[in-house]
């Protein structure tokens, strides 16, 4: 049932909840019903801790070299007939596994024959009842060929898969040795090197074949592994002789240790049934890394809630990585009576784990000390009048802030104030609310006009200042993450105005006298704000010591 894609938001997510299996009981009684269900990474890690393990790079050795590899074979080389000269690997020194990275190096010296026929290096077919060729290397009409084939596979899959890799070469036919290297990246990526130099492909050298699957057939599972051609079951001979001489045919790869094997179980990526209890009419049973469990029911409505228990599950902090995973059912189904089985179509449900969003990093740089003088701050200076704000994203127009906060230490006082020009706001749609703690600037806008409205905020204090030092601190918030900006802090230190000390008017011998009228006379005119000026007389005063 749709949908098919599923965003993960949790460690622990019901994956097939509303999955529904139908079946016409009319047509079909569910004898037995089995489900595969196939968790794919699809490369993203999922944290099974490969390092830990225990693996060496292995090679075997299928034809023997000289000492020196790097020099054409002298003496340590087979050649073959083309006729009946050819190879059984045995298990026990090969099994004829292969991974998906493995590398493949041989000395070859061959000659044209005219033959249009394959001649095979190497070649993996099934042992009993079939011919089918799993992997090979060969020579064709010019051709050096790689042929991988992908399964085999217990489903009826439709899907097509980069099985034949093929060069065009005339080093093959020349009757030289020549040294190849293939490193294989299966199915991604096949570098073919030809005397340590790597060979440059073209639309008109190289050519890749896609094809079907390999179908599981009962009575293929063994496979045997030769050199020098291919053994075919039906006709129980061997077929497609290699002709020429080779040396050094190997072929290496990374394999775990058999006692390692474990070390792949505790994944923090799986699935999981933790809260199912087995009934007699039920089973299910997963592998070792809990990727891939098989289920099984007499009826559909028993295998649906089978389905409906499993448990996507991402140990990550977070949840993650990031990407698309895959998780498929596939279903064979028995009816009461008869003797085959139905395949039902695949169901893929894909898994998305959404890539985190990275909080946008918004930076308020200014002034940070101002030194001005009484009458210049009665008459009123810009706080923020060479603020910038910085992002870091592309462009700060992709960035919107949803409000600043200015805060005073100390509170403003009655002769303060801080003035915003109210066109600023009717442009900008920002939102005001002004106390004598300070201003919080509220609503939806860009970095641009913030930083506008802002630079044109000033500050006024009216004489007598009260405080000498006074700071304002600026905070900001991203309108996305809410992430705060970081702080400025600005100290605005006052300069106060000093009224000049009247002079003496005379010293003498032991007595001071000071004219208080020539005292009134020289005060500073502090404007209407400035305190009245005591009442004076004329009279003189004498001050003795």
């Amino acid at each position: 049932d749709y949908p098919t894609k599923l965003t993960i938001q949790a460690d622990h997510t019901h994956i097939f909840d509303t999955v529904h299996v139908d079946t016409c009981d009319e047509t079909c009684a569910v004898e037995n019903i089995i489900g595969t269900v196939t968790f794919d990474s699809n490369g993203i890690d999922s944290g099974c801790n490969l390092e830990q393990c225990s693996s060496i790079n292995r090679e075997y050795v299928l034809i023997p070299k000289d000492i020196d590899y790097n020099q054409a074979p002298q003496s340590r080389y087979m050649s073959f007939d083309g006729i009946n000269q050819a190879s059984i690997i045995d298990k026990t020194d090969f099994s004829g596994q292969l991974k998906n990275d493995f590398t493949i190096r041989m000395w070859m010296k061959h000659t044209d024959e005219e033959n249009d026929g394959k001649e095979h290096i190497f070649c993996k077919t099934d042992e009993k009842l079939q011919n089918r060729h799993h992997t090979a290397l060969f020579i064709q009409d010019g051709y050096l060929k790689l042929l991988i084939r992908k399964g085999p596979l217990s489903i009826n899959d439709k899907n097509v898969y980069k099985s034949e890799w093929m060069w065009k070469l005339t080093q093959i036919n020349d009757d030289q040795w020549h040294s190849y290297k293939l490193f294989i990246n299966y199915p991604n990526q096949i570098d073919l090197y030809i005397d340590d130099k790597l060979f440059t492909i073209t639309n008109d050298n190289f050519k890749v074949i896609e094809d079907f699957a390999l179908p599981v057939i009962n009575g293929t599972e063994d496979t045997i592994f030769t050199v020098g051609a291919c053994w075919h079951a039906r006709a129980s001979q061997m077929a497609q002789h290699f002709h020429g001489e080779l040396s050094g045919l190997s072929i290496e790869q990374k394999e775990e240790l058999p006692d390692s094997i474990s070390c792949i179980q505790d994944c923090q990526q799986y699935l999981d049934m933790p809260d199912i209890q087995g009934q007699s009419n039920m089973e299910f049973i997963s592998n070792s890394n809990r990727s891939i469990w098989k289920i099984r029911s007499d009826s559909s409505e028993l295998y649906e809630d089978l389905l409906k228990h499993i448990v996507y599950r991402n140990t990550f902090d977070p949840i993650g990585p990031s990407g698309q995973r895959t998780v498929s059912i596939q279903t064979t189904l028995k009816c009461l009576g008869e003797n085959y089985t139905y395949n039902l179509p695949t169901f893929i449900r894909r898994l998305s784990i959404d890539e985190p969003i990275r909080p946008t990093n918004i930076e308020l740089k200014g002034d940070t000390s101002f030194f001005v003088s009484e009458q210049i701050i009665n008459q009123g200076i810009n706080l923020f009048k060479n603020l910038s704000i910085y992002a870091d994203a592309i462009k700060n127009d992709q960035v919107d802030i949803s409000d600043c906060s200015i805060n005073t230490s100390p509170d403003l006082t009655n002769n303060e104030q801080i003035i915003i020009p109210d066109d600023n706001f009717h442009i900008n749609n920002l939102q005001k609310d002004l106390t004598q703690t300070g201003l919080i600037l509220a609503g939806l806008g860009s970095i641009d006009s913030y930083q506008y409205v802002l630079q044109h905020i000033a500050y006024t204090s009216k004489s007598p200042v009260q405080y000498n030092d006074r700071t304002f601190s600026l905070v900001c918030v991203g309108s996305h993450d809410q992430t705060s900006t970081n702080e400025i802090r600005i100290r605005i230190h006052i300069e106060k105005q000093i009224v000049p000390s009247a002079p003496f008017a005379a010293a003498l011998s032991n007595k001071l006298f000071v004219d208080n009228d020539q005292t009134r006379d020289n005060l500073f005119d502090l404007g209407e704000s400035a305190p009245s000026a005591k009442n004076l007389s004329g009279n003189k005063t004498i001050l003795y010591q």
